[in-house]
Parts: C-alpha cells; sequence; structure tokens
C-alpha cells in the first residue's frame, strides 16, 4: 500500500522551468498521437515568454511524472543545442489500481546519437523494440527510496523524446509504428480550451488513491475530484493569469452538488496564510447545468506567483508525509 501512496498522493501541482523553450498549442497531434487511449491524466504546457516571466508553467500531474521530468532533463543535458517545443505528461491506472504507468512526451529537437552515448556510458542497457533502439535505464541513485521502475527512453527522428515505465513507452512506440491517430475522446476535451491556453490538465475517471489515516487530508483538489468523471484546468497568461475550469460529476452521481463544486473552485484560491488579506477572486462566466460546471478564475501576476508558492509548499508536504508513511 504504501508504493501507492509515495506515487500517487500528488495529485499535485507542479512548477516547471526550461530552458530554449517555445511551444506550439496543445492539439499537437505529433505527441498526442502517442497517448495510449484510456489514459487517466494527461497534462501539458507550453513555456511561452510570459510563462518564462512568471517563473514557470503549473499542471496538475503525479510525484512520477515529476520524477520524469527532472531526469529527463538531467539526460538531455548532454545537449548543448537542444531544444523543446511542447511537453505531455501522462499517468495511467490499469483497471482497480491507480495510476502506476507514466510517461513523459516532448517535442523539439535532440542529438540522439550524443545522448544515447552518454546515458549508455552511465549504465543504460540498449534493446531493441519493434525498429527502434531504446535505452533502459534504472532509477537515480539520488531518488531510489522514490523511483521503482526501471524506464525506457526513445528519441524518434530525433525530434520526439518519449520517457516512462516500460508498457507505457512500447504503447506510445506501437501508435508511433501503427502511424495511429490521436484518441478522438481526447481530442473532443482538449478542443474545449481555447488556442491561447499555455498550460493544461485533463483528468478522467482517475481511481482514489489509497491512504492510510495520517494521509487522509482533504483538500479543495481532492474534493473537486469527489464524484468527478472529468476535471480539465486550461491556464492563459498574457497581462493577467486566466485559469478555466471544466468539472463534469459522473454519471448517476446524483447526490453530486455541483453548486458545491463550483464553491470548491474558488477555495482553490482561498488557502492563504490565516489573518492574510490577500483577495480571494472571484469566479467569471460560471456556468452550471445539467451535471456541469464551468467557470473562470483572473488573478493578477503577483496573486498567481503567491498562489503557486503555496500549492508547491503544500505537494511537497504531502511528499514528506508519503515517505515517512512507506518508510514505516
Amino acid at each position: 500500500m504504501h508504493r501507492h501512496i509515495a506515487n500517487y498522493v500528488l495529485i499535485a501541482l507542479n512548477l516547471v522551468i526550461c530552458t530554449n523553450v517555445g511551444f506550439a498549442a496543445p492539439l499537437d497531434f505529433r505527441l498526442l498521437s502517442l497517448i495510449p487511449t484510456g489514459s487517466q491524466i494527461v497534462s501539458g504546457f507550453e513555456n511561452s515568454r510570459r510563462i518564462r516571466e512568471l517563473g514557470g508553467s503549473l499542471f496538475l500531474t503525479t510525484h512520477n511524472n515529476i520524477l520524469d521530468l527532472d531526469d529527463m532533463q538531467s539526460i538531455l543535458g548532454v545537449d548543448p543545442n537542444r531544444s523543446f517545443r511542447e511537453v505531455i505528461e501522462v499517468a495511467f491506472a490499469p483497471p482497480g489500481a491507480t495510476p502506476r504507468e507514466h510517461l513523459l512526451l516532448l517535442n523539439g529537437k535532440f542529438n540522439r546519437e550524443a545522448i544515447f552515448r552518454s546515458a549508455k556510458s552511465n549504465g543504460a542497457e540498449s534493446i531493441e523494440y519493434l525498429a527502434e533502439t531504446v535505452l533502459a535505464i534504472e532509477p537515480f541513485a539520488r531518488e531510489r527510496a522514490q523511483m521503482v521502475d526501471t524506464r525506457w527512453l526513445a528519441i524518434l527522428e530525433d525530434r520526439t523524446a518519449v520517457f516512462g515505465t516500460k508498457w507505457m513507452v512500447q504503447q506510445a512506440l506501437n501508435r508511433f509504428e501503427d502511424r495511429a491517430a490521436p484518441d478522438a475522446v481526447l481530442l473532443q476535451r482538449l478542443a474545449i480550451f481555447g488556442t491561447d491556453v499555455h498550460s493544461w490538465s485533463v483528468l478522467a475517471s482517475v481511481p482514489a488513491p489509497r491512504t492510510s489515516t495520517s494521509l487522509q487530508l482533504p483538500s479543495p483538489w481532492s474534493v473537486l475530484l469527489e464524484g468527478t468523471e472529468l476535471l480539465m484546468i486550461g491556464i492563459s497568461v498574457a497581462s493577467k493569469v486566466r485559469l478555466d475550469f471544466f468539472v463534469h460529476a459522473s454519471d448517476g452521481a446524483a447526490e453530486v452538488d455541483l453548486d458545491h463544486k463550483a464553491s470548491q473552485i474558488i477555495r482553490v484560491f482561498g488557502a492563504e496564510t490565516p489573518g492574510s488579506d490577500a483577495r480571494v477572486p472571484q469566479l467569471r462566466n460560471l456556468r452550471v447545468e445539467e451535471n456541469r460546471v464551468r467557470a473562470t478564475v483572473v488573478l493578477t501576476e503577483n496573486e498567481f506567483v503567491r498562489w503557486r508558492g503555496g500549492e508547491m509548499k503544500r505537494s511537497r508536504e504531502l511528499r514528506d508525509l508519503a515517505h515517512l508513511e512507506r518508510d514505516e
């Protein structure tokens, strides 16, 4: 049970800072076509100039996905001319399990030969799968208490990097070999976002995490997920930061109070230090209909940075608790 806690305690927020980055919109078919059908968590981001000015992007993901991105940036560090155009993180849950399968997709420009040569010199094993040479990479020494998976790395045509658990990378390579089209359901969901979205998350049918007493920490995010079939968040950055929420209650979940879901969105932004005089933003464009809620929150740059810092602190505390639980 403890391993599930460590891997899944975050449905959380991840701060991402990458160099040499410029991105496409979220409907980039090159990466979307590699995502296995039925993936429960799919999050992507771009680092526009404004995103870099704010210090990074923010999206919902899992702890394993965070480790994948950190490790991938280390692996690619030997390529001084690398560039990233788009990043997508994926988590998949087998039936009845938590999302323990994880995948990182990068679209950009990479020197595959130099990257593979360096990784193999550090112990990576070369494997043939379909028409591709992939590397099997063991967990880094710094993270062996957290990462238990041997991950596969493939770089396709020097422009698409695929990194994650063996099963997930195999699924992505199968789809690449078959020239599969992106999942139609995922495309329909992403089409809800505007073309100006810089960071986005889609959480669908996410299984409830297995928790122990000390980790049963209610939060606005956990309440938003209860009885929810689909939670989507898109973040757009211009003179202000706009966050668009879309919540779809589970079919047959008649007991779900949609007005309460709407109020919970505001509580996501109301977890300030007691006594703080910080402004709690108002919901804009609120629509509550049938089993759906749509709403928008607009923050100033300072409000976004302050809120993001609080969410990052909360995520770190949850991870620390998960590690303590696992080690008991």
